[in-house]
């Protein structure tokens, strides 16, 4: 017995990892999570864009293909008002025509730690997994539980391979097929039939992306890379990116009425998403932006990025949206990766308020080319990304009121995290 799958059907094989049969011989579990929270609520803050699209599919996807389009239609052509709609629950009706309780529950439960999670995680018995292939993209809403699944896998001693390319959660079955085929087939032929050998001469396999390049691909022999080193980059009140600490102060107002957009980065379907240019989003009053110095000679970054803040709010009741972003040699910058991180007051603070906290800006694998700088974008949110934090503390399925929130960032406790690999 040999399972595959992309999606869901990833989340129905952790399932049966839970207390696999002795026949299970390999996995192929392709852009997928084991953990419907967080996908839900990646960085503790509603995924309300990919939390929407997947509820359409699951209502329309045994219904056959004419019923499915039907329902992503009616989703695209309601989804900027249900977005800007509070409360959300019921507002949520009109993408779908009817109410969904068990999307009312996950609203309702917005906790990381609420036992209601519990059963609603696969829970993978790790240590007796057979041989799985890992799929994932730079730009899928799950790519971090998908490495998170490899360095489980890894840390047990499993056999696991990872493969991740320049896409979403559905482009790669649309551009790759060639390539995503072609893995499956040979790790199910390798562990299924005994014949032939898993794909590859490592463990890992992975895109390295280029702005204005088409990228190539790299073997590693881990995730992340063992040989990479971290490169740190303090955040300057100037608006610069330097290495030595940050001096000054920044700020800025969310205003959730108003709510800083979300641009490319990771998407459900295959419009709209990965890198693009932010410069509209740059020139927002609510958006902070760091450059560093034209780099003199390449870089590479690959693995997992995070920037390190001394923060406060006027509200405890915010959102922190920190993006990596490469600026090309005509001053464009393109979105690389990013992540947020919802603060609510029970963090733990120092002198006069301040809370320390690190974002995790997911991972990545990107080539900067000599003339190009790095950029690091600082703001309150990513909407309809993620659901607008009202700036209060109602519960989100029923929050009316939108508060204003002053944000403020102390730089002497900045600090960009970039693994660098050396040349």
């Amino acid at each position: 017995l040999a399972t595959i799958g992309a999606s869901y059907l990833g989340f129905t094989q952790w399932a049966l990892a839970n207390d696999p049969p002795p026949e299970l011989k390999a996995m192929v579990v392709q852009v997928s999570a084991d953990d419907f929270y967080g996908f839900i609520y990646p960085g503790g803050a509603f995924a309300m864009e990919a939390t929407l699209t997947g509820v359409a599919a699951m209502l329309s996807q045994d219904k056959g293909f004419r019923a499915f389009m039907g329902a992503v239609l009616r989703l695209m052509l309601t989804y900027r008002k249900v977005e800007r709609t509070v409360p959300l629950v019921p507002g949520y009706q009109l993408a779908f025509g009817k109410r969904v309780g068990y999307l009312e529950n996950w609203l309702a439960h917005p906790a990381a730690g609420d036992p209601y999670w519990a059963p609603r995680r696969a829970d993978p018995d790790i240590e007796s997994a057979p041989p799985v292939h890992l799929l994932g993209g730079w730009y899928d809403v799950v790519i971090d539980q998908t490495l998170d699944s490899y360095r489980r896998l890894r840390e047990a001693g499993r056999t696991v391979r990872l493969v991740v390319g320049p896409w979403n959660h559905t482009s790669g079955f649309n551009k790759a097929m060639p390539i995503i085929a072609g893995e499956a087939l040979a790790w199910l032929q390798a562990y299924l039939t005994g014949s032939g050998e898993a794909p590859g001469p490592t463990t890992v396999r992975v895109h390295v992306g280029e702005i204005g390049g088409k990228g190539q691909w790299r073997d590693l022999a881990d995730w992340p890379p063992p040989d990479a080193v971290v490169q740190p980059w303090h955040l300057n009140a100037d608006g610069t990116l330097i290495d030595a600490p940050g001096e000054g102060a920044s700020s800025f107002r969310y205003d959730p009425a108003d709510p800083t957009p979300s641009v490319g980065g990771p998407r459900m379907d295959r419009n709209g998403f990965g890198p693009k240019d932010n410069g509209k989003l740059e020139a927002r009053d609510d958006v902070l932006a760091f450059s560093g110095p034209v780099l003199a000679e390449p870089q590479e970054v690959i693995g997992q990025v995070s920037l390190r803040l001394r923060i406060r709010g006027s509200s405890p009741n915010f959102d922190v949206f920190a993006r990596l972003c490469d600026v090309d040699a005509k001053g464009t910058s393109w979105n690389i990766c990013d992540g947020l991180l919802r603060l609510d007051g029970t963090r733990p603070t120092v002198a006069d308020g301040w809370t320390e906290i690190e974002v995790p800006m997911s991972a990545t694998a990107h080539h900067f080319a000599a003339g190009h700088r790095l950029r690091v974008q600082v703001s309150g949110g990513a909407h309809p990304r993620w659901a607008r934090n009202t700036g209060t503390a109602e519960q989100i399925a029923t929050a009316t009121a939108l508060l204003p929130v002053d944000i403020e960032l102390n730089h002497c406790e900045s600090l960009l995290s970039l693994p660098v690999l050396l040349p």
